[in-house]
């Protein structure tokens, strides 16, 4: 009769998956009595076979996932192997969104300038005042928009904030929480991810295929905004006017 073993995992993960796609990894682990496999970590969805130890998975969003999957058989130690899955989206989205499409609500208003995209952008003009409260009475736009697929994604602004005064806007998407948004200070028209103050940066959302809403709301007076880019390609930095 062979000599009990404890169980060693040999094999090595697969750590890329795709949208939409079947992932598989076949766990391989000896030992003596012939191990079990189960999960310990996981994303939403994903099964292991205990028996043969084939993970299967079908991603439904873009990111980085955590999984650490366990081998055992009575003979301590058991055997865990932890790793990564990077899950891409299936195709590049982006969504550009001109600012003053949205629906204005007062006083955040359109105003022209050449070095806009199409020549208009949208701000609360001075003298607006400053709104501490995202949930207090102000101005914003409201913009409805529609992705292909589920991701992660992030919003980039082209904005012009000529002071730390005036350099600020809350942002919510589909109803949730308001971001507090400290756009670059450059005194021209720049890129800029949207970011929440002392919590995320960028802030990055996590989207289902189909219509979302998106508000951009007043917090300083003075700071304009002339483009809006959705996109889950998180290495895609907009240049000039942006496609």
């Amino acid at each position: 009769e062979a000599e009990q073993a404890a169980p060693v995992i040999i094999s090595t993960p697969v750590t890329a998956a795709t949208t939409g796609q079947a992932y598989a990894y076949d766990v391989n682990a000896t030992g003596n009595p012939a191990p079990t496999y189960s999960l310990t970590t996981s994303p939403a969805g994903m099964t292991i076979n205990t028996s043969t130890g084939v993970i299967s998975w079908t991603p439904s969003a873009a990111g980085n996932f955590d999984v650490t999957v366990q081998a055992a058989n009575g003979i301590s130690p058991d055997a865990t192997q932890s790793f990564t899955i990077a899950v891409t989206g299936t195709s590049d989205v982006k969504v550009w969104l001109e600012a003053e499409s949205g629906s204005l609500v007062s006083p955040m208003v359109s105003a022209l300038d050449t070095g806009a995209s199409s020549g208009t952008y949208i701000w609360t003009p001075q003298k607006g005042g400053i709104l501490l409260d995202p949930l207090g009475t102000g101005g914003y736009a409201r913009y409805t928009f529609t992705v292909p697929e589920a991701a992660n994604y992030v919003i980039w602004g082209r904005v012009l904030a000529a002071t730390t005064g005036d350099d600020s806007f809350y942002v919510s998407m589909d109803g949730g929480t308001y971001a507090l948004w400290d756009t670059i200070v450059s005194g021209v028209w720049a890129w800029d991810q949207v970011n929440n103050r002392g919590v995320a940066d960028p802030v990055v959302y996590p989207l289902t295929a189909g219509q979302h809403t998106l508000i951009v709301k007043q917090r300083e007076d003075g700071t304009k905004i002339d483009r809006i880019l959705v996109t889950n390609n998180m290495q895609y930095v907009p240049q000039g006017i942006g496609e």
